[in-house]
Parts: C-alpha cells; sequence; structure tokens
C-alpha cells in the first residue's frame, strides 16, 4: 500500500500545514491568519477527521485489517534507550535519532543485523526470467515493467484523461526586493472540462533579477510555502531567494496547495478530484 498524504502529514506534524499562501481563491487554500487559535484548532480537527475517513475507505478496499497494537510509551517492542523528546510526542535515542512506531507494529530500526533477511530484485531480469543484455531489451521490456511498478504501488497512475493546461502571466511588478527584481505571477489554468466545482490551478512566483536581458539559471522551489515571511515576524536574514538572486540568477516558487491539498480530507478536490470527478481513488490511483 503506499504512502498516504495523511501518513506523510503525520510525521511531520500538522504545523507544517499551517502556512500562509501566495493567492487566494482556491478552495482548498485558507487564510489562516483572519483564523482566531480556536477557528484554527476546529479546521484542523475536520481536516483530521476527513483524513482518518479516507484512510479507512481505502484500506477497506484494500482488504487490510490493522493489528490492535499496544501504546507506544507501553509497547515491549519499543527499542531500548529511547525516549520521548522534551516538549514532544516523538521518539529519540541520545544520537537524536527518530523512531516511530508502523501501523504493523515495528519500529524504525538502524542497525542493518536486525534488519532480516531479504532478496533485492535483479533490476536486468524481466519478470518472466529474461536476462537483459541489450539496450534495446531494457528500453522495450524491464524499464517499462519498472516504470509500471512505480505507477501502480508507489506513485499511482498518470490520468488517461489529464486536462489541458494554459498559463497566463496575471501581474508585473518590478519594484520588488528593493527594485533589484522584477516579480512575475503566473498562473497555470487547468481545464475544467466537468464544471467541477473545485478548480485547482498552478501559482507560480517568478523574481527576475534585473539589469539584465540575457538568459539566467532558474531556481524553483516545490512547497506550500508563503512567499515571504509571515506578518509580524521582523527582519529576516537573506533566504534563498534573496541569495539566489545576488548571483544574478532568477528564482520561482511553485504553489503546491492551489494545486493539491496535503491532506487526506482534500483527495476528492484538487486536481485528482477534478480528473477522478469528486471520487474516491482507487488504489493505483
Amino acid at each position: 500500500m503506499k504512502r498516504s498524504l495523511l501518513h506523510t502529514l503525520h510525521k511531520i506534524g500538522l504545523a507544517a500545514a499551517v502556512l500562509l499562501l501566495a493567492f487566494q481563491g482556491n478552495s482548498q487554500q485558507v487564510d489562516f491568519r483572519s483564523m482566531t487559535p480556536e477557528e484554527r484548532n476546529a479546521y484542523f480537527a475536520k481536516i483530521n477527521a476527513a483524513s482518518w475517513q479516507d484512510r479507512k475507505q481505502m484500506l477497506g478496499q484494500l482488504g487490510i485489517v490493522l493489528p490492535q497494537l499496544p501504546n507506544d510509551s507501553l509497547d515491549p517492542k519499543r527499542p531500548a534507550h529511547t525516549f520521548k523528546r522534551p516538549g514532544s510526542n516523538n521518539w529519540t535515542d541520545s544520537a537524536g535519532q527518530f523512531y516511530a512506531q508502523s501501523d504493523w507494529g515495528h519500529w524504525t530500526n538502524y542497525d542493518e543485523s536486525k534488519t532480516g533477511t531479504y532478496n533485492l530484485p535483479n533490476p536486468l531480469v524481466a519478470k518472466n526470467g529474461k536476462k537483459i543484455t541489450t539496450a534495446k531489451e531494457w528500453w522495450s521490456i524491464r524499464r517499462p515493467e519498472i516504470l509500471a511498478d512505480y505507477q501502480v504501488e508507489i506513485f499511482g497512475k498518470i490520468p488517461a484523461n489529464t486536462p489541458k493546461v494554459t498559463f497566463e502571466v496575471v501581474s508585473t511588478d518590478s519594484t520588488v526586493l528593493n527594485n533589484t527584481a522584477i516579480l512575475k505571477k503566473i498562473v497555470g489554468h487547468i481545464e475544467n472540462a466537468n464544471n467541477t466545482p473545485d478548480t485547482p490551478r498552478i501559482e507560480i512566483s517568478l523574481y527576475l533579477p534585473k539589469g539584465t536581458n540575457a538568459p539566467v539559471p532558474l531556481m524553483v522551489r516545490v512547497s506550500e510555502y508563503f512567499d515571504g515571511p509571515p506578518p509580524g515576524s521582523g527582519s529576516q536574514p537573506p533566504g534563498a531567494r534573496e541569495q539566489v538572486l545576488a548571483l544574478g540568477w532568477a528564482f520561482a516558487t511553485v504553489n503546491t496547495s492551489a494545486i493539491q491539498a496535503d491532506n487526506g480530507a482534500g483527495l476528492t478536490k484538487g486536481i485528482i478530484g477534478l480528473v477522478n470527478m469528486g471520487q474516491p481513488r482507487k488504489p493505483d490511483d
């Protein structure tokens, strides 16, 4: 079973999701600045409940029944000499290594001698046992097999009805960063042929250094981060954007939340919901 977005959120903590976003108007984006602490807590409680419901639905499709496990604090399988970090629910050891109990009762392990026996598949042997000896056989036989495994078992298949995207520069500001850069806000409009209520889009903030007309290298950050420090955060040391622009390079951010929310509650919305027409995913989607 592929790792869910919820599992990822559980590992990094919900705090990582409380990020200010560069654009407004998408149904999956929330302006946390306008919320009270109570409203934020209620919002995340709702997201968490819906995420667990999606997880339960997927486990049901796969016919998986998870074992009843002891509390991690009382689990006799928990590695020795581990303890909780102050102010955290995460387990660690004196070397600062992270430990977690999996849904199957296994704990994080850093000792190779305790991994058990296993056989790694030979990348140059096809599933029918044929040995791959030429580049042509690799490209026509083995590589497609490996790619199919990644699509079905890890990342999910590319939808057959992938929608068309049309890009547009929606604004240009030549005064940003003390007049040292030009900021172009770019939106990739994703075709919504079925007129679903959710309207995901690709949102890009592109910073170009002033004073050059020649092509320059471009660094791209793909994340949920709001483009700039949060309000009231005070002075900040030069970030990646400023350091890249100081080299005469360009810098861009792509806001992933405008495309797809990073939680299980959003999996019938966003780009996933659009191509699935609001229906739950199948295991290999």
